[in-house]
């Protein structure tokens, strides 16, 4: 049964709608800002496959009467966002808006499910703030907006198994297992990190309400014995052929071995980066940045209040029950995440920390609106929880306003862009089109994905992403190298896109291009410079020539 079975008041519609028109106005605002990024755009080769021919380098793929999209290049992406992609891309070309607005609007239907998980927990004006709060946020505004990670998908994923664990869990039906058996499984789909989010929230419904989860196996025990068991057949097949693997895979930001100390360490940098919102500056711009220490000493904060709830125990007299074992749930979560994050050598970067959201907010708020009750009769409790939720709003947006200011002066091009998310992509993409080259080559990371993307739709067999080859020591990648030249190189002269100098994401791919040329024996020469706005080199473009002798230039 629901906690708050209320339709909504008039003021409440009022605030749900502000905070959604605020949400759209913030995420769109010069939506064309920064330019088209890489991770955002790892699914558009496999949505462009599923529109036709298996013609376009984008993943792992299989003839269904049109080329069906397994997943994507790196393995531990699947291709649930091609899919969700792909009658955009029938109706619109590539763009910023065509890639931008769908995420957006998905992360706004996500904002709604945390709506119902938090009406149906703890009641209605508790949601609304919430959410008000959380629309506002700048940490998933950006990734809402940028979709650095990828995990966009999961934004919706993530509040849809709150909802449905907490609908099983007070009702027990097995259709309600199987839809959050179904969410989980598409967000580990869309990013194999979800597990960590199966983990969390499925062992902590388990340990917080474990009479009632065994109460409702035992009622109707053969209908989810076999939704039980279809999933942990699909997960145990998940976690063999997948997620083990990808465990192994080494990236330029993974140790050699996992060192807790430093992991604890990064982890905590990682979380300062993620929701001071830092990480928009130091990512996106070309400013250094000062990562600020609050964000985790809020966090510690909060687990310290909630061990003083849990030694005095007040809320038993209070009727604030149900209210306190969410919290412990939410918690619960938070610290089962950091933990798998501690022991995952390849966390690399502070995106993968969004997937807390939005439990560290949820966690504040719910502090907040039990410690306002405590001191009070019952009779005057609704009115504290509202003010308690109404004044942690107010702090909290009022806490976001620099944040956002910052935002927006970075949408606006004010701090610089760094290369990789420069708008000049476009510009570069318009200078490659109907070029007499057979081959366009991305030697650097972060090139091929937005080029191909909005290259014209005749011509997007011709791009290529060789970067993996060249960011690996040049013995391991000779023979390879061989299979290149005879596969692509015969076919005529190429096209090979680098950035400048100062822009470049892995400058080692810079360095070996020029012995790559001389094994080929070729000429290699600057043909295009592609500038920012004010005029400073971004991208190059080489192109390389068969020929018996001629200087390979160096690479600068």
């Amino acid at each position: 049964m629901l906690t708050d079975p209320r339709p909504l008041s008039t003021l409440e519609w009022v605030l749900l709608t502000v905070a959604a028109a605020a949400f759209l106005l913030l995420a769109t605002y010069r939506l064309s800002a920064p330019g088209l990024y890489a991770d955002e755009l790892l699914f558009g080769p496999a949505a462009l496959h599923a529109l036709g021919q298996c013609d376009v380098q984008g993943g792992v793929s299989f003839e269904l009467g049109r080329c069906a999209p397994l997943y994507l290049e790196p393995k531990y992406l699947g291709a649930a966002k091609a899919w969700l992609y792909a009658p955009v891309f029938a109706l619109f070309d590539p763009s910023t808006t065509s890639v931008r607005l769908p995420a957006i609007l998905v992360s706004l239907l996500g904002l709604a499910l945390v709506l119902a998980w938090l009406r149906r927990e703890i009641g209605t004006a508790f949601a609304v703030v919430v959410v008000v709060v959380l629309a506002l946020d700048p940490v998933y505004l950006v990734h809402s907006r940028v979709d650095w990670g990828p995990f966009v998908l999961g934004n919706l994923c993530k509040p849809g198994l709150l909802l449905t664990l907490a609908c099983w869990r007070d009702e027990g039906s097995p259709r309600q297992l199987g839809l959050a058996f179904a969410l989980a499984l598409l967000g580990l789909y869309d990013k194999l990190n979800f597990v960590w989010i199966i983990v969390a929230y499925g062992a902590s419904t388990l340990l917080c309400w474990p009479r009632a989860s065994l109460t409702h196996l035992r009622a109707r025990p053969y209908s989810h014995a076999w939704i039980i068991g279809v999933f942990v057949g699909l997960m145990t097949l998940a976690l063999s052929e997948l997620v083990l693997p990808a465990m192994e895979l080494d990236f330029n930001t993974t140790p050699e071995r996992l060192d807790l100390e430093l992991q604890s360490q990064v982890l905590v940098v990682y979380y300062n980066e993620t929701f001071a919102s830092s990480f928009v500056r130091s990512w996106i711009t070309t400013d250094p940045v000062v990562v600020p220490a609050w964000p985790f000493r809020m966090l510690a904060g909060q687990f310290l209040l909630l061990l003083m709830f849990s030694i005095r125990r007040p809320w038993l007299d209070h009727g604030l029950s149900r209210a306190w074992r969410v919290l412990v749930f939410v918690s619960m979560a938070i610290a089962l995440l950091l933990l798998q994050m501690l022991f995952t050598r390849q966390l690399g970067g502070a995106h993968h920390l969004v997937a807390l959201w939005p439990l560290p907010t949820v966690q504040l708020a719910l502090l907040a609106w039990i410690g306002a009750q405590l001191p009070v009769s019952r009779a005057r409790r609704q009115r504290a929880a509202l003010t308690a939720t109404v004044l942690l709003a107010v702090a909290a947006v009022a806490a976001a306003v620099p944040r956002q200011a910052d935002l927006l002066a970075t949408w606006r091009g004010e701090h610089g862009f760094s290369g990789r998310f420069d708008p000049g992509i476009v510009r570069l993409a318009e200078a490659l089109r109907d070029t007499d080259a057979q081959t366009i080559v991305a030697v650097d990371w972060g090139l091929h994905e937005p080029l191909v993307m909005l290259a014209q739709r005749g011509e997007r067999w011709k791009y290529q992403s060789w970067w993996p080859v060249f960011t690996k020591p040049y013995a391991k990648a000779v023979g390879r190298n061989q299979w290149l030249r005879e596969t692509y190189l015969d076919r005529g002269d190429s096209l090979w896109i680098t950035f400048a100098p100062a822009d470049d994401v892995f400058p080692e791919a810079r360095r070996r291009l020029p012995e790559f040329v001389r094994e080929w024996g070729g000429c290699l020469r600057v043909e295009r410079v592609v500038t920012r706005s004010d005029g400073s080199p971004l991208y190059q473009v080489w192109r390389y020539r068969a020929a018996t002798s001629c200087p390979v230039p160096e690479l600068g």
